[in-house]
């Protein structure tokens, strides 16, 4: 999963519930990827490296029956 956070994401409170929803996706098997949106913005080549990375390092999945 793939989250662009804004500034809110720095707050205590927030940054607190961000950590308790990231945990619950990982352990539902999802790898959680933060980015702030003023990279996205100011270098998307640099966040669109980092996704492809990750779906390299990854092993694949079975789909489901």
């Amino acid at each position: 999963m793939v989250e662009v956070d804004g500034g809110q994401h720095a707050e205590d409170g927030q940054a607190a519930h961000d950590a308790v929803r990231d945990a619950v996706l990982r352990r539902e098997g999802f790898e959680v990827m933060r980015f702030w949106a003023g990279t996205v913005m100011g270098d998307v080549g640099e966040v669109m490296d980092a996704v492809s990375d990750a779906l390299v390092r990854r092993p694949a999945r079975q789909a489901p029956p």
